[in-house]
């Protein structure tokens, strides 16, 4: 097959990357859930309210 002829501290250079990349998208996916059953739950709040009459 081909052989990629990278410099190790460029192939690590590119390892952090992918790892940094991972991570931020990680995090990215916890926040959006976070959010969403925080939104969630206002929305059930304010559908009790509206159903009580307060």
């Amino acid at each position: 097959m081909f052989l990629i002829n990278i410099a190790p501290g460029a192939n690590l250079f590119l390892i952090i990357v992918a790892i940094l990349i991972g991570v931020a998208a990680g995090l990215t996916a916890m926040d959006f859930l976070r959010v969403k059953a925080r939104e969630k739950e206002w929305e059930d709040a304010d559908a009790d309210e509206n159903t009580t009459g307060k």
